[in-house]
């Protein structure tokens, strides 16, 4: 039977985890959606643009 490190399966589970998340993270940025709601168009508020 092998050696079952159960520590060792939450850190490789954990760190799988993180990098999906900030995979997903930045094709959210890409798709301009959050996973697939797309965001709405953002208005431009002139005056802040000109200060």
């Amino acid at each position: 039977m092998a050696n079952f490190d159960t520590d060792q399966l939450k850190r490789n589970i954990l760190n799988d985890m993180r990098v999906e998340l900030a995979d997903e993270f930045d094709r959210n940025f890409e798709r301009k959606a959050f996973f697939t709601r797309k965001w709405k168009p953002r208005r431009i508020c002139f005056y802040a643009a000109m200060l």
